[in-house]
C-alpha cells in the first residue's frame, strides 16, 4: 500500500513540476467537509535532461529485449523486482515493478512500449526524492548487425533531499556512466552468447 501511495503522490508531484500555476487558495465546502487546496508556484525541484547516443554491434532484435525491464539486471545487479501491475494485454505498457536498491524504494512503470519502432519509456520513482522519465530508442545502425541506442533521460530532484543528489548525479557524470555501464553489459552479454 505504501508503494501505491508513493507512486500516486509522486505522479501528482511530477505533474506539478510541469505546470506553473499562480492561483490563490481555493476553498470548497460540501456536506460539512472542508477542503483547502493550494497550488504552489514555487515547487521545490530541479530538473535535468541528458541525451546519450551509442552504437552496439548487434542487431536490434537482440538488443531491444535487453532494454526492457528484465534487462535492467544488467544495469543494477540487485534488480529483483516484484510485479505490482501487469502490462496491458499483449504489451509491457502499464507494467509496474517495485524493487529495492541500496535501501531505497524504486518503482518503475513502463509508460510507452513500441518494439516495432524500437521505443520504450519508463517512469522511475526513487524513494521520495527523484523522478525520472527515460526514453530509450533502439534503431538499426549503419550495418544490418548494429543498433543505435538513443537514451533520453529527464530527472527531477524533489525537495532538499533530492535536489543536490540529482544535481550531482547529472553534473558529475554518474548518469552517463550508468548508461555506458548498461550498454557495455548488454554488449558483453550478447558477445558471450547469453
Amino acid at each position: 500500500m505504501k508503494i501505491v501511495q508513493i507512486l500516486i503522490l509522486s505522479m501528482c508531484l511530477f505533474t506539478a513540476c510541469n505546470h506553473a500555476h499562480y492561483h490563490e487558495n481555493a476553498y470548497s465546502s460540501q456536506d460539512e467537509k472542508d477542503t483547502v487546496s493550494e497550488i504552489v508556484s514555487t515547487f521545490p525541484t530541479v530538473g535535468y535532461k541528458v541525451v546519450h547516443k551509442d552504437t552496439i554491434p548487434y542487431a536490434v532484435a537482440k538488443v531491444f529485449p535487453l532494454l526492457e525491464p528484465k534487462g535492467r539486471k544488467l544495469l543494477y545487479e540487485n534488480w529483483d523486482p516484484i510485479e505490482l501491475k501487469k502490462g496491458e494485454e499483449g504489451t509491457l505498457k502499464g507494467l509496474m515493478l517495485y524493487s529495492k536498491y541500496d535501501e531505497m524504494d524504486v518503482t518503475l512503470t513502463v509508460t510507452q512500449y513500441n518494439p516495432e519502432k524500437g521505443h520504450i519509456q519508463y517512469l522511475v520513482i526513487w524513494d521520495d526524492f527523484e523522478i525520472q522519465r527515460i526514453d530509450i530508442f533502439c534503431v538499426k545502425g549503419t550495418t544490418e548487425n548494429s543498433s543505435i541506442i538513443k537514451w533520453v533521460e529527464h530527472n527531477a530532484g524533489l525537495y532538499e533531499k533530492g535536489i543536490p543528489l540529482v544535481k550531482m548525479f547529472i553534473e558529475e557524470g554518474y548518469c552517463i556512466k550508468a548508461v555506458d555501464r548498461y550498454l557495455n553489459n548488454i554488449q558483453n552479454q550478447l558477445q558471450d552468447g547469453k
